[in-house]
């Protein structure tokens, strides 16, 4: 961010400056300044900002060189937020969903703050969540944010009588569906019976539902089932 503010990056990114900024923000020290950068206890811009200040209170030959609309589009650019999730209380922090439970909305989930890689969203009955019960901490309330639309992925396992066609019927009826396929793994066990794991883009707990009655409609499924950690 230095950089595409147009300063020199090792000029401004002393020690001397970072340990002044860690004293101003009450940050313990620079690794957890950049650790708080990273979960969204402090923005960018804070800490660039005060570093910038420092930058040009030692240093009385500096020429800005980035243009002024330069300048300011950086001033008005935010840390990506991951569509329908609000961190109660917080605005603007990085978000991301969980690949162990691939939570989806109307799930109960819990925010887990993470070290550098911001807020990781999982299902309440996750078992990594349980791994970090001692660390309360580090858990925060978060909610579903009803006012957004945004897809999310999901696994499902299909269970059939093998026979000729049945997986195009069941990627058909999901086709049919208009719903975006992102993986699929299909096997057969030794009694016969056909085993296809897919990942898929829904909307939300309810269009599974609705995705998951369609899928036992086809002829030979025995049942269908949203994959779950153990």
């Amino acid at each position: 961010e230095i950089k595409r503010a147009r300063y020199p990056h090792k000029s401004v990114l002393k020690q001397e400056y970072l340990e002044v900024v860690t004293k101003r923000l009450s940050v313990r020290d620079t690794d957890d300044l950049f650790a708080s950068i990273g979960y969204g206890g402090v923005t960018v811009n804070q800490v660039l900002q005060r570093l910038l200040e420092e930058y040009r209170k030692n240093d009385k030959s500096i020429t800005i060189k980035g243009k002024p609309e330069q300048r300011k589009r950086y001033e008005k650019k935010k840390r990506p937020v991951e569509k329908g999730v609000k961190v109660k209380g917080v605005d603007n922090l990085l978000i991301r969903f969980s690949k162990c439970c691939n939570p989806v909305p109307d799930d109960e989930i819990i925010g887990y703050i993470t070290r550098g890689r911001g807020i990781s969203i999982h299902r309440k009955d996750c078992p990594n969540v349980a791994q970090h019960l001692n660390e309360k901490e580090r858990l925060i309330e978060v909610e579903w944010d009803k006012s957004e639309s945004a897809s999310y992925s999901v696994e499902i396992q299909v269970a059939a009588s093998d026979r000729g066609g049945l997986l195009s019927d069941v990627i058909n009826t999901i086709n049919e569906l208009k719903i975006v396929i992102l993986a699929v793994n299909a096997r057969t066990n030794k009694n016969n019976i056909a085993l296809i794991d897919m990942t898929l883009q829904i909307k939300n707990k309810e269009h599974l539902q609705t995705t998951i009655q369609r899928l036992k409609r086809v002829e030979d499924v025995i049942s269908v089932n949203r994959i779950l950690p153990n």
